[in-house]
């Protein structure tokens, strides 16, 4: 279970930058709602791996990359949606 909290987040925002780099880059934003998808399945497994770390007992955990975890959320979001809102603009706006 603890793989799945720490890597699963990770290769689903992978997959959300995947997916909304695909919708851009072949005009379908049939790829907009999975990727927007990844990402908030993504973001909620972080709860689960802090809630883990609680029940580890290791708090020094916690505090040693909650920076790191509020970072790459901020990240994680705002690169999907740059990506995603570009591949719907691309669209809506074609040459």
């Amino acid at each position: 279970m603890d793989d799945l909290s720490t890597i699963g987040p990770l290769a689903l925002g992978l997959l959300a930058w995947a997916l909304g780099l695909a919708a851009l880059m072949t005009r379908r934003t049939g790829l907009c709602a999975p990727s927007l998808g990844c990402c908030a399945v993504a973001l909620s497994l972080v709860p689960l791996h802090v809630y883990l770390e609680v029940e580890a007992g290791d708090l020094s955990a916690i505090q040693d990359t909650a920076h790191a975890f509020a970072l790459s959320a901020a990240a994680l979001v705002l690169g999907t949606l740059a990506l995603n809102a570009a591949a719907w603009l691309r669209t809506r706006y074609k040459e």
